[in-house]
């Protein structure tokens, strides 16, 4: 009797996908937030019919612990430059993600200088980290990515003291019973 093998599945794009995800691990409070790579569009919005992008995917998806969507990001390649139907796969992916608060960061890999063979293990993923860094930048502050309500789970709003002494997230949802939440317990995404 025969075993049946199981196929392996390609777990990355391309090679600067694995390097972003490395380099994902070491910049990203994964205490607490997670780093999910390839996820399905239609995992994180939700929608009653079929749609084109339900089968598409983001690159890394970095969600709360709960499994909410803090952030998505894009490692893009010169096809996204090239490649109509890429751009346009690219545009209706920003416009989702913007639809529903989301960030969506695009690492644009043909910023990055062009390495020899031998050049390539050692510089690479020291190029490719200071381009995300420099991306990434921004979600040093937490009014940059969104914050999920413990009690509901809709999105917190930003507010601060009317004396604007401190700030401070409150549910939007006006039948949730959530406290105001001081904003430095909104854990900050990165080390």
């Amino acid at each position: 009797m025969e075993k049946e093998v199981t196929k392996v599945t390609k777990v990355w794009d391309s090679n600067a996908e694995e390097i972003a995800y490395r380099i994902l691990k070491r910049k990203i409070y994964t205490e607490k937030y997670q780093i999910s790579k390839h996820v399905a569009l239609k995992e994180i919005f939700r929608s009653a019919k079929k749609e084109t992008w339900m089968n598409w995917h983001v690159d890394f998806l970095i969600e709360d612990l709960r499994g909410y969507p803090i952030l998505g990001i894009e490692i893009n390649g010169i096809e996204h430059w090239n490649d109509p139907k890429c751009k346009k796969i690219g545009k209706m992916k920003k416009i989702l993600f913007e639809q529903n608060d989301i960030p969506l960061v695009c690492i644009p890999l043909p910023e990055l200088p062009f390495y020899t063979k031998e050049e390539y293990k050692l510089k690479y993923e020291v190029a490719l980290e200071d381009l995300m860094n420099q991306y990434l930048a921004p979600f040093h502050y937490r009014t940059s990515y969104p914050a999920y309500c413990y009690a509901c789970g809709l999105q917190l709003a930003y507010k601060f003291k009317k004396d604007h002494t401190a700030a401070f997230y409150c549910c939007i949802n006006k039948e949730c019973k959530c406290k105001t939440i001081p904003a430095k317990t909104i854990p900050v995404i990165l080390v």
